[in-house]
């Protein structure tokens, strides 16, 4: 009769996209998503990025239905999430002393 076989289900689910900035603007931030329990399969998600020039990110499509959790870090800096805020997150930079050694001669004391 000329009719394909059986059909292949699918199901299309909306895309998420995570964003948020770091505040201060820092740019080379690395931002760290991961997923919550897994898919399906039991596979979690595991990205890194970067932050722009303007402190910012973006990601996605991600799953939908899937909870995120984010982190951020660059060295030099203490960066904590903003509650109020999913996805933004609070620079502080840390403080430095710079050491510089330097050869000396020995005088006494006559």
């Amino acid at each position: 009769d000329g009719c394909p076989g059986a059909s292949v289900e699918m199901e299309g689910r909306p895309g998420v996209f995570l964003q948020g900035a770091i505040i201060p603007p820092l740019s080379g931030v690395d931002i760290s998503i991961t997923s919550g329990p897994g898919d399906q399969e039991g596979a979690k998600t595991n990205i890194r990025v970067l932050t722009d020039d303007q402190g910012r990110y973006r990601v996605g499509p991600l799953h939908g239905g899937i909870e995120y959790s984010l982190d951020a870090q660059k060295n030099g800096f203490i960066i904590t999430p903003i509650p109020e805020r999913k996805g933004h997150f609070q620079a502080f930079k840390l403080g430095e002393i710079n050491i510089k050694v330097r050869r000396s001669v020995e005088y006494r004391n006559r």
